[in-house]
């Protein structure tokens, strides 16, 4: 998805070549972050690309971040995150595009969300708060903020 944003033709048959995946994959079990770097690196037109992590999700500290890239380079970008379920039954870090920024909310085209409605860039919003956990509007998980939180962070050629 970030590709397709930063203008790079990308079908899903191209999308699944570069990670290596074949039609099926029931043992995959995600693609380590270096890797999302390193394909960002060598298909898009971008240079200075690095992960900054911050130890918890500080709504603050995120947006901060994110703004900070995007003074570097446009938004969209990727945010990596911890992510619950239900009443803390499932636990996953997650990954998802954002494609804006706001005083109360993130927003991100969430592949796990439903397609976003017609000329809009996204389909779910992490919004502000200071409970343990951070609603995600759009969607059925929320953001576990005791987790660690990465932002691809990358400049323009």
């Amino acid at each position: 998805m970030l590709l397709s944003f930063m203008g790079a033709p990308m079908t899903r048959d191209d999308a699944k070549a570069i990670f290596g995946l074949r039609r099926s994959n029931p043992e995959y079990t995600g693609t380590r972050l270096d890797t999302l770097a390193r394909i960002l690196r060598d298909h898009a037109d971008v240079t200075d690309v690095r992960w900054t992590y911050l130890p918890r999700f500080s709504f603050e500290r995120v947006v901060e971040v994110l703004r900070r890239q995007q003074s570097r380079a446009a938004l969209p970008t990727l945010l990596w995150f911890g992510a619950e379920c239900g009443a803390g039954r499932l636990r996953a870090f997650h990954i998802a595009v954002v494609t804006g920024l706001h005083d109360s909310r993130i927003d991100l085209l969430d592949p796990l969300g439903h397609p976003p409605e017609k000329r809009c860039r996204f389909n779910v919003s992490i919004a502000r708060g200071r409970r343990e956990k951070l609603d995600v509007e759009g969607s059925f998980y929320s953001v576990d903020r005791r987790k660690e939180v990465g932002v691809l962070c990358w400049r323009r050629r």
